[in-house]
């Protein structure tokens, strides 16, 4: 909508287009004029990687991964350093970077 040179026409229903129409109201309010925080490069990076276009298998693929490595965080203190400890050290050094 911001790249429009001319007119757009949207269409909608439910609570989702009634969110839509009330922010439409407020830059009707504000004389068409639309008021934002750039985002740092910082912020853009972290954006590109959570936002990302993902099919539904991509998704549902991330959820999974996303769903084992919670129950691997969540096991006991000593189990989990002993796993760390039998990774290689290109594993430890890529969990390293991960966290950063």
């Amino acid at each position: 909508m911001t790249r429009s040179k001319a007119w757009i026409r949207v269409l909608g229903y439910g609570p989702n287009m009634k969110k839509l129409e009330e922010e439409f109201n407020r830059i009707k309010v504000n004389n068409f004029s639309l008021n934002f925080t750039y985002p740092t490069e910082e912020e853009r990076n972290k954006m590109k990687l959570v936002n990302r276009d993902m099919s539904q298998a991509e998704r549902k693929n991330k959820e999974k991964k996303r769903k084992d490595l919670r129950k691997a965080i969540n096991i006991d203190d000593e189990v989990l350093k002993e796993l760390v400890a039998e990774l290689s050290e290109e594993d430890k050094e890529k969990l390293k970077k991960s966290l950063e």
